[in-house]
């Protein structure tokens, strides 16, 4: 099946693109196909998995066509009726194919492209304000994909297999104790729709590396609160609420010039420990933790690979 959806959008790049290649010139019709790949596949990776295909711009193709055909005199009669009943049967099966798992297809592509073509044609037919009307919704379009693939990706992608991708990054960081790296990725993943417990967990395991308490301790009690947290991610939240509260009693007294001797109690299953509140100017001012060894526990914390 895949070859002959290869083979199908082929042809008709083929039928279709020679037409307005022959009006338009090699430049102008080389600068069309970019636009049409390039908005269509925005498109398709803002909101789904994305891929790399020839469907946005066959569709975006005939969808010009069928304007011009309409509007433009060069272009009379180039597009029959039955070729577009074929491309308009074909984006509904395409969207059945997809839905019932058999082959997956780029339908907010063949969409995106369509939309995109449909515009270009108006352009290309038309002077004055409904040419540049329908060249800034073109623009409009793409500038929403282009969003959408990068700073919007997030809100907008839909699509389990993407947000597993960037999690399996963030998690591949962490064995590699690139952690800004790993911070970043997990931030993306965790913030994507329907993030699971563990993406949250993982970014606090991050945040912790990085010496980002504050963040880490932010991460796991969101991770905790959620219905599918485990154990694990109840304790790691409460141990690290611990330190933090621990940590401001140091620095409520770290600024006193003698040894003094702390004891505190932590939650369920974690014994007494003392510290030490010494005042060094020159050391461990960068270094909340260095007096606290509770806080370690947490740290230590296997995070979730797969």
């Amino acid at each position: 099946m895949n070859f002959l959806h290869l083979a199908f959008n082929l042809y008709w790049l083929w039928a279709l693109g020679t037409i307005l290649e022959r009006t338009f010139g090699h430049l102008r019709y080389l600068a069309l196909i970019l636009f049409l790949a390039f908005g269509s596949s925005l498109a398709e990776f803002a909101v789904l998995t994305g891929g790399v295909g020839l469907s946005g711009v066959g569709y975006g193709l005939w969808a010009m066509l069928w304007v011009l055909d309409r509007k433009d005199p060069r272009f009379s009669g180039v597009l029959d009726h039955q070729t577009s009943q074929l491309f308009i049967i074909w984006f509904f099966i395409c969207i059945a194919l997809t839905l019932t798992d058999i082959m997956p297809i780029g339908n907010i592509a063949h969409g995106v492209g369509a939309a995109l073509g449909f515009l270009a044609g108006v352009a290309a037919s038309n002077t004055g304000v409904a040419k540049w009307r329908s060249l800034g919704v073109a623009a409009l379009i793409v500038c929403l994909g282009l969003a959408g693939s990068t700073v919007l990706w997030p809100r907008f992608n839909v699509s389990g297999e993407a947000q597993m991708e960037v999690e399996r990054a963030g998690v591949a960081a962490l064995d590699r104790s690139d952690n800004i790296k790993a911070a970043k990725l997990l931030e993306l993943s965790a913030h994507m729709r329907s993030a699971p417990a563990r993406k949250w967990f993982n970014l606090g395991i991050a945040y912790h590396r990085l010496g980002n308490y504050a963040a880490a301790l932010n991460a796991h009690q969101h991770a905790a609160a959620m219905p599918d947290a485990t154990k694990d991610m109840r304790e790691a939240a409460n141990e690290l609420d611990d330190y933090q509260k621990a940590k401001k009693a140091y620095q409520k007294f770290h600024h006193r010039q003698y040894s003094h001797s702390f004891r505190t109690f932590m939650n369920e299953g974690l014994s007494a420990f003392t510290f030490d509140c010494c005042f060094f100017p020159n050391r461990h001012r960068d270094q909340p933790g260095a007096h606290l060894p509770g806080y370690q526990l947490a740290l230590h914390r296997r995070y979730f690979s797969f």
